[in-house]
Parts: structure tokens; sequence; C-alpha cells
């Protein structure tokens, strides 16, 4: 039963410990909410009792920044801020990290956080900091190990010297909320996790939150920027804590894309376990279910398209069945997805109060409810559970397929004919076009009456010096695109000029693949020379054309793959592993199987976990200054 006054004591005993006064406009905000969360019914996965601090598992900040020294687990957090930015811009593998855009940072006056108060009334001179990890940088020597887009978020106030964190825990599936207190020079930092609750109030789904367009409570706003640099006296294309006084509107964007896409971690969670059934169903249908899943996303990160293969039996058998039959079941209302964003605010130095309309505590609607006749939903779903995996895990992965490939022999290969044409680029280099389609009466290994590819190659002194594979269509589906020419040879052989390619994913780097996955091996590209041509000239005259033929092999390297899984099937079943069981997605679980399945060496966990322990409370906090033998936080 509801109890108002339990309530109103466990917050009046929180904020007698919070290093910030509030407003009591906010505490009566609050505990509004809190009565609202009692009784009314969540818009998503999150639980509005779940306990403080990590049921299992560690938090990727924790992960990051706790390090065994001397066989204690001690926290080492960089400062000065910029430091902190800095550090985690090295986990991304990337010695730019902070400037490619991996990495978004805005800084925010007046906001609506519970360190809104925190410079009163000096807003504009100690401007709260935002930092986002928002992109994927290839992690080419496989450093990190684990998913930082998306999951790791930081709001640091330099008055106060705090700094708040809301970083994802995969064991748990769930984001984990921290303070990092006495976050300053000389001091020694204290890591505790605030009352979850109270978190909730505003953070409704156990995710992230923010503004929507235009953003005018951060520095994107030039009003704001200038602000800031009047109260700091700073010029206006100077840094503060690292970030630019002044960013462009992409910045705050991509914060918000990032968020929306963490709101949906919670749904992605639900629909893994409990659309593929749980403990209490039988065990084998189950990991069979969640192998399917897998492998959809797997082939969605491998292949060039970013899609999964929508006529395999893992999606016909698996997913697509699921969706027909269980999902009405489970969800018959439909699976309600959060509303992460709230409204626009304009910072007004002379109404520093945040209105009614504008409070994160309002409760908000859902954004989308999906149900089975929601447009794209297997896609939706796909794309989610692929996007746990980072970029590191699904390059190993690429790489060792590929490198299993080359000992096999085509299982198909696309051919048709072609038409060329040649164009002198100032003297420097030629760019050789092809346009090649063809059709027959009799379907090939993929069923297929017809092939239709386009591209360009660049030649240097008879060399092959580059180009692009456009496109490949298969009776009229795309089957490849945006493939880079990575190296290749051009040769004369019996009248014929022969350029032979080795292409890869033109976004990513990694090997071309087929939808379903499958390896492109080195594709061919010839011509016949016409008459008028310089027999030693691989290009024709000004107005001619050549005719000629491609030809593409594809090599079903993913059975490895696929055995693999099944494989992990059994394990799972057996009880030797959970990847596959009622569990959350965890990433780094599964990809460490599949990885012992294929015998490939096991991949690099960064930081270290922390064991599951009933950590004290203090305060009204729930700390860990004080953790399990073998720990501390200092």
């Amino acid at each position: 039963m509801y109890r108002p006054g339990a309530h109103a004591y466990t917050l009046f005993m929180w904020l007698n410990t919070w290093p910030i006064t509030l407003a009591w406009s906010t505490v009566t905000a609050i505990v509004i909410a809190l009565t609202w969360a009692s009784v009314s019914l969540p818009v998503s996965a999150a639980s509005s009792v779940a306990p403080d601090l990590p049921p299992t598992g560690a938090s990727l900040f924790d992960r990051l920044f706790l390090k065994v020294v001397d066989g204690r687990s001690r926290y080492q957090i960089p400062f000065p801020f910029e430091d902190l930015t800095r550090n985690i811009a090295g986990y991304l593998d990337s010695a730019n990290g902070e400037a490619d855009g991996s990495i978004a940072k805005v800084l925010i006056p007046m906001g609506r956080s519970l360190q809104r108060d925190a410079a009163k009334p000096h807003y504009f001179e100690y401007p709260r900091a935002i930092v986002a990890v928002v992109g994927t940088v290839p992690a080419n020597n496989g450093r990190s190990g684990l998913q930082l887009r998306d999951r790791l978020f930081l709001g640091y106030q330099e008055k106060s010297a705090v700094l708040e964190v809301i970083s994802y825990n995969e064991s748990a599936g769930r984001f984990e909320f921290q303070i990092v207190s006495d976050y300053a020079a000389d001091s020694k930092a204290r890591v505790s996790y605030p009352k979850r609750q109270v978190c909730l109030a505003c953070h409704q789904n156990g995710a992230l939150i923010w503004s929507q367009p235009a953003w005018d409570e951060t520095n994107a706003n030039k009003e704001v920027a200038l602000g800031i640099a009047t109260a700091r006296q700073l010029q206006a294309d100077s840094n503060l804590y690292g970030i630019p006084i002044r960013v462009p509107l992409a910045v705050p964007l991509a914060i918000s894309a990032s968020i929306e896409r963490a709101n949906r971690f919670s749904v992605i969670q639900r629909v893994w376990r409990e659309l593929c059934g749980n403990s209490r169903d039988n065990s084998t249908e189950a990991a069979h279910c969640r192998a399917r899943l897998l492998i959809l996303a797997l082939q969605s990160r491998l292949n060039t398209l970013g899609q999964f293969d929508h006529h395999s039996t893992a999606y016909t058998d698996g997913l697509k069945r699921r969706l027909e039959t269980d999902w009405p079941g489970l969800w018959p209302v439909g699976l309600k997805l959060p509303e992460p964003l709230i409204p626009n605010r304009f910072p007004d130095p002379a109404a520093p109060i945040v209105s009614a309309g504008v409070d994160p505590l309002n409760l908000r609607l859902p954004r989308e409810t999906w149900t089975p006749g929601t447009p794209g939903l297997a896609d939706k779903i796909i794309d989610g559970i692929a996007g746990f995996f980072s970029m590191a895990q699904i390059q190993r992965l690429d790489q060792h397929l590929y490198e299993h490939s080359i000992a096999l022999p085509p299982v198909l290969e696309l051919v048709a004919n072609c038409r060329i044409k040649g164009r002198d680029m100032a003297g420097w280099a030629y760019r050789v076009l092809f346009f090649c389609g063809s059709t027959s009466d009799e379907k090939d290994q993929l069923g297929s009456t017809s092939t239709s590819v386009s591209g360009r190659l660049f030649l240097r002194q008879g060399r092959i010096d580059g180009g692009y594979i456009d496109r490949v269509e298969v009776d009229g589906e795309a089957v490849l695109i945006e493939l880079k020419v990575t190296g290749g040879r051009l040769r004369k052989q019996d009248g014929h000029w022969l350029a032979e390619i080795d292409v890869g994913n033109k976004v990513n780097g990694q090997h071309a693949r087929m939808p379903d996955g499958s390896a492109v091996g080195r594709i061919s590209v010839s011509w016949i020379t016409p008459t008028g041509w310089p027999p030693n000239w691989p290009l024709a005259p000004a107005g001619m054309s050549a005719t000629g033929r491609v030809r593409i092999p594809v090599t079903n390297d993913t059975a490895i793959l696929t055995a693999a899984l099944e494989r992990m099937i059994t394990a799972t079943v057996e009880g030797r592993d959970d990847a596959l069981a009622d569990k959350p997605l965890r990433p780094s679980v599964i990809a460490a199987a599949l990885f012992r399945e294929l015998e490939m060496a096991a991949p690099v966990v960064m930081g270290v976990l922390l064991p599951h322990a009933t950590l004290p409370r203090k305060s009204g906090y729930v700390t860990i200054s004080h953790l399990p033998a073998g720990l501390s936080s200092q």
C-alpha cells in the first residue's frame, strides 16, 4: 500500500545529505513526482523500486576507473575534467577521439538537474559540463572490448566539485547512477550511489533525459555562449573544461540522438528475455530463439547493407514467427517505448526557478508503442540487439571469418555483362567507369535471374589506385553497396584487360559481405580492346566504349559462425555456459563464448569486475567509500 509519509521521510533524509541546497519548490516537485510514481504504471521496463546498488556486475564507469594497485582495487579518476574526457577518448582507440565527434560536450549554466542551484547566483561563471560518448570509432587493435557508445554520460559542476555519472551495467541490464563528490584538485574523490528512486523521478525510464530542440539551455545558443565567455572573461573561441565556449547545434543533436538510442535499451532487453521465453519455458527452444536473434544481429553488423537476411530461416522460422504468435500474448496492448525528451527551455537569470511546464519531474507519456503491426518492427529489434556489440568485437569476428574463407571455394558467382568507359583525369590518373547488367532464363544458385553492377576504378601509371563498387543488385534488390577498392592489379590477358580487385566496406573498413554475412572474394572486371585502341592502352579514345564482364565470387564463411552458435546452445542447455540463458543481453559474455567456440583469442575486457556484495549505507547515501575486502575507493 502506498504510504506518502514513507516517501517524504526517505526524501527528507536524502536531502539532508545532498551537497547542494535545493529550492523548496524543487523539493515539493520531487515529493509530488514520487507520489505519482507510486500510483501510476511505469511506461517502460524500468522499475520504480529497483535497488540502489547494482544487483550484479558493475557500472561501465567502475570498469573504466577502478584499477588494481598492489592487489587492491582503487578509483583512479583523472582530474581536471578535460583529462577525464581525454582518458575516455583513449578507450575509444582513437588518438583524436574527442575531435572526431565520438565524444559530444556542451556547457549548461542554467539547467534542470539537481545541480541547478549549485553556482547560484553565478550560473554563467560556473556552467555545468555535460559529456556523452555518442559515436563509434573503429577499434582496430581491439583494446576496448566493451561498447562505450550511448553508455557513458557525465555531468560536472566545478562550484560544488561534483561529478554525476550515468553509465551502463551490462550484467544487470540497466544504467547505474553514481555521484563523485570532492572531485577537485588535492582532494580524495568519494564515489557513491544516490537514492535510485529519487533519480527515477526525472529519469523515468531508468536512463537519460534531454531537452527537445533547439537546446537553448546549452552553449549552442549564442546568447548562452556569450554569457559564459563574459562571466569567465574568456574569448569567444576559448575552451572551458576542454569544451568550446560555443558549439554548433550538431553537438546537442548528437547527444539527443545518443540518449534516444540509450532509452531503447530496456525495451530491447525485455524482448531478448521475454520474447524467447524464460527459465520456466523450454530452455532448449529459448536458447535456440536467442541464437536466431543473435545471428540476425551479427548479419546486420557484418554485411554492407547494415541489414539482416529477411529470407533466412533464422528470421522466417524464428523472429517472424515469434512476433506473430507470441508477441500478442506477452504485450496485448503493445510494448511502450519511453519519451526521453523534455520541453526546450530558454534560460533567464532573472527567473532561475524552473516553471512547472518544463520541469523534468512531469510524467511523460510513451513516445511510441510497438505492436506486431508496427512498420519495420523486426528491423528495429535486430538493430537494437546489434547495437549492443562494440566495433572491436565485430571487427575481430569479421577478420577471423574472412581468414577462414580464403581456403574455401566460392558457393556462387554473380556475373554480368558490362559497358566500360574511360576518362582522363587531368593527366595524373584515369577513371574507368563500368555499368553492368545481365538477364538469364535460368536461375543461378541464388534463384536469381538478373544482376546489375555499377562502379569505377582509378588507374595511375598502369596500376589500380583505388575505386568503388557503388551498388550490386540481384533481381532489383540491393545486396552490396558502397564498397571501396582496397587493392588489386591490372593486366592484359588473351586480348582482354583484366582488373582484379579486393573490396571492403566503405564506411567501417570491414570485408565486403552479402546480406546473409557471406564474404565477397576478389572481384574481376574484364573488357575487350575494340578496334582503334592502342594495343597496350586499356582506355578507349574519346566517345568510344568497350564491352566486358564482371564476376563477383561469394564464399560461405559464416557456416562456422552458425556451427559455433549451435555449440553455444548446447552449452547453455547443459548449464556449462549462460550466454544464451534467461539473463540480460550481455555482449561481453556472448562475445567471450562465441570467440571460445571459434577458437579465437579471448576478447580484451577493460577494467575490473566488482564482486556482488551488499555495500554499507551512509547518511542516506549508498556509498562505496568502504568496499568489500580487497577493494578501496580512495
